[in-house]
């Protein structure tokens, strides 16, 4: 182990970590270049510059985010507000202040460490204001913001950064949070993956079944049927979504997920989450069609035949 500073001494002694605060979003992005994000501010993708470009942390964007508080787009004036509040800037305090009693989950974290980077005595009150009626996360959030004294987050290694890459770094740092068993940062870190890529299945799969771990199974569902309606022709977001239902017993549910994954031209593991979706719901002749034609492509795939054998049987009325 390396020699301990005197600055990462008095960190320890503030009770903030070498990357940040324990409570709040890791600096992933900041210190990275603004160039290539600044363009993005006048395109459709200005919501998740604005984002980007609070997270970098360079206040040369701070007339350029502050055109977009009047932006006819909420999420655009969201994103800009808690972006200028990230970066110091008492603007964003009123998007900040609502952010946190009507948004999502994972913008309200980033709400609440922006007003935290405000560190102002206005800043500190709503946050106190907020407290109430706020789940654990959010309320282990402020109660960090609140009782750890402002020092400027860490910078990241410097690096140019563009609307095409920034999943990676959040992927990172949810694996991150998921060894240190917050679940709920994990969860923060994928919805904001979501956010910036919208169409990422595999990401959506990833967020649900974190949503459905930590009891909000209705969040779950909604981040699935989300996936599919950005990617309607993807089979996999279906399939997700019906192996979903599947999983927590909700067989009528799964069916028309499952069999829309196949009609979209899904693979032989779909059709066997099909099949046996089918024989749970009783259609065991509309099973068996699915085990022959896995079997007629995989004659001596043991666990096709086991299935096909069970299931011919239940047709026939044999135990």
């Amino acid at each position: 182990m390396g020699r301990i500073g005197p600055i990462s001494l008095i960190l320890l002694a503030l009770g903030v970590s070498a990357w940040g605060q324990p409570w709040g979003p890791r600096p992933t992005f900041r210190g990275a270049s603004a160039e290539d994000v600044v363009g993005a501010l006048e395109t459709e993708d200005r919501a998740k510059a604005a984002f980007l470009l609070g997270q970098i942390g360079d206040r040369k964007v701070v007339p350029a985010l502050a055109e977009f508080t009047g932006d006819p787009d909420r999420s655009v004036r969201v994103q800009a507000g808690i972006a200028l509040a990230s970066l110091g800037d008492r603007r964003g305090i009123p998007v900040c202040a609502t952010a946190l009693n009507s948004d999502p989950t994972w913008i309200r974290c980033y709400a609440a460490y922006a007003l935290w980077q405000v560190d102002t005595p206005r800043a500190r009150r709503i946050l106190k204001e907020s407290l109430k009626g706020q789940g654990k996360f959010i309320s282990e959030v402020i109660n960090g913001a609140l009782s750890t004294p402002y020092v400027t987050p860490a910078k990241s290694a410097a690096k140019k950064l563009s609307l095409d890459d920034p999943g990676d770094a959040l992927a990172e740092e949810a694996d991150w949070w998921w060894h240190e068993g917050n679940l709920e940062q994990a969860a923060r870190c994928l919805e904001t993956m979501l956010f910036l890529d919208p169409t990422d299945v595999q990401t959506c799969e990833l967020a649900a079944w974190l949503e459905w771990s930590l009891g909000r199974d209705d969040q779950a569902v909604n981040t699935l049927k989300r996936g599919i309606a950005e990617a309607p022709d993807n089979p996999e977001a279906y399939f997700q979504l019906g192996f979903h239902y599947f999983n927590t017993k909700r067989y009528i549910l799964a069916r028309e997920p499952l069999r829309k994954a196949l009609d979209l031209g899904g693979d032989d593991i779909m059709r066997r989450q099909y099949a046996h979706c089918l024989e749970k719901l009783g259609q065991y002749s509309e099973a068996l069609d699915q085990w022959t034609i896995l079997l007629q492509k995989a004659p001596d795939d043991s666990v096709v035949k086991m299935n096909y054998g069970r299931v011919k049987r239940l047709v026939n009325g044999e135990q």
